[in-house]
């Protein structure tokens, strides 16, 4: 028997039980669509728990990618439902946004599942460790829970890489533990999670504001990475599938300069034209639609898509004969407009707490014999 196998099933036994707690808990409070999700997320942690118990008993032996998706608990559908959930109690957008991008990353990265599923999975922390994150700096209703759901995406995306790189034994309970506190606090908070009452501001020191949104800013960045290069071997795939090229998959280890590419096959060089091309400018359509059609912080994704992209896009110019007196001009309004982008968080963060802080100050009462 293999212990830590045994440890990952009963803390995926645990992280089950307190979903069922906390969806009963929700069906009372009629906040339906928030217990449907969190009741339906039990199911991948109970799976877990079974195959994790299977391989601790050497019923059966894991390959590595199983070993990393029951690991995981399927995180996959398991962040898309947990995005919906707390959408749904908080109505923050920025959620909407994140997982709009996300569902467009797992397209690009599923042309060959076989060759890089890790990279779904360590995206899918990724977006659970965004979602906690912004929680956070929100201070929503959920903000102490999102700590631990920021904690959990963290750790989770650590250990996916590691397990892939240095061969590192299984210990997913270590990150259970702290998605097991994220749902503990929000069964304590339950009553309290779809009521939209204003609380009392509180003080914060300047170094722990300043540390939060630079955390935000970095996985924001890293999570808009892993996207845009989605979105970019997207544009390659979709131009060879209608050009009756034979796509064959998206190379991420290689020692090419063009690392991360996708192999695609034509047969006269005016497809493979049209190829390049088409990686280049996907990312830049799909910026401009968010800067063009958004408001407020989905203009600034917007513009870090188009510079992601363009930084994505040495190899593609390259093959283009590009200058690389223009590429480098190219980086440097790149640069500029990624700057441009972190400002505009930055502002719409603090704006938005001065604003709730003045609707939470109280009035001051007029003195006696004071007109009113």
């Amino acid at each position: 028997m293999q212990a830590i196998l045994l440890l990952n099933s009963v803390s995926f036994l645990a992280l089950a039980a307190l979903c069922w707690v906390l969806s009963n808990r929700s069906f009372r409070n009629r906040n339906m669509h928030f217990a449907w999700a969190i009741l339906s997320t039990s199911f991948f942690y109970l799976a877990s728990a079974v195959l994790n118990a299977i391989w601790a008993f050497n019923l059966a032996s894991p390959s590595p990618l199983e070993s990393i998706m029951a690991g995981s608990a399927f995180v996959m559908p398991v962040a898309a439902l947990l995005s919906f959930a707390l959408y749904r109690i908080t109505s923050d957008r920025k959620i909407l946004v994140f997982f709009s991008i996300f569902a467009l990353c797992l397209f690009g990265f599923g042309m060959k599942p076989e060759n890089f599923l890790f990279i779904i999975i360590f995206v899918s922390f990724l977006l659970l460790l965004l979602i906690g994150v912004n929680a956070a700096i929100s201070k929503s209703a959920i903000a102490h829970a999102s700590i631990f759901i920021a904690a959990y995406g963290a750790t989770g995306a650590a250990f996916t890489f590691l397990s892939t790189r240095m061969n590192l034994s299984p210990i997913w309970f270590i990150p259970n533990l702290g998605m097991a506190m994220a749902y503990y606090l929000m069964i304590g908070q339950c009553c309290r999670l779809n009521e939209s009452e204003d609380k009392k501001p509180h003080s914060e020191s300047v170094f722990a504001t300043c540390t939060r949104y630079l955390i935000f800013v970095i996985t924001l960045l890293a999570f808009l990475f892993l996207s845009t290069i989605a979105i970019h071997e997207i544009g390659h795939g979709a131009a060879g599938a209608l050009l009756g090229c034979e796509t064959e998959s998206v190379i991420f280890n290689s020692q090419l300069p063009q690392n991360p590419f996708t192999q695609v096959n034509c047969a006269n060089a005016s497809s493979y034209l049209v190829v390049d091309i088409s990686g280049v400018m996907l990312p830049l359509v799909f910026g401009l639609f968010l800067l063009f059609l958004g408001r407020g912080f989905i203009r600034s994704i917007g513009l870090e898509i188009i510079s992601i992209g363009i930084f994505l896009s040495y190899g593609d110019l390259s093959m283009l004969n590009v200058p690389l007196s223009y590429i480098i001009l190219a980086y440097i309004f790149a640069g500029f407009f990624m700057a441009i982008a972190i400002l505009r968080i930055g502002k719409s963060y603090l704006g938005r707490g001065e604003k709730r802080e003045k609707q939470t100050k109280p009035e001051s009462k007029p003195k006696a014999g004071q007109k009113i």
